[in-house]
C-alpha cells in the first residue's frame, strides 16, 4: 500500500494581477516638478539668454538715439576733430 503526500494547491493569479507597467496619474507632472528643481544646463542657457536680451533692452534705444542725429560731413569731422582733441589733452 502506497501512501500519497497530500498535494498543496497551487496560488491562483488574480486577473487583476499588477503587470509591472502601473504609473502614478499624475506622474509626468510630478517628473516635470522634479526636474524644475534641478539647475543644470538648460537652466544656464536660459538664465544667460535672458541676461542678453535684457541688456540689448536698454542698448537698442541708445543705438536707436544716435543714428536719430543727422550730422552732415562737415559737423561730423569737426565733431570728430574736437574729441581727438579731447582725448589727447586729456591722456
Amino acid at each position: 500500500m502506497s501512501v500519497s503526500a497530500p498535494s498543496t494547491p497551487l496560488p491562483t493569479i488574480p486577473s487583476n494581477a499588477p503587470t509591472g507597467t502601473w504609473r502614478h496619474p499624475q506622474f509626468d507632472q510630478i517628473q516635470q516638478r522634479m526636474q524644475a528643481t534641478r539647475f543644470d544646463d538648460r537652466n544656464i542657457r536660459t538664465v544667460l539668454w535672458n541676461v542678453l536680451f535684457l541688456i540689448i533692452t536698454f542698448l537698442l534705444p541708445t543705438v536707436e538715439s544716435l543714428k536719430a542725429i543727422q550730422y552732415e560731413p562737415v559737423q561730423y569731422l569737426m565733431l570728430l576733430v574736437c574729441l581727438a582733441n579731447l582725448s589727447s589733452v586729456q591722456g
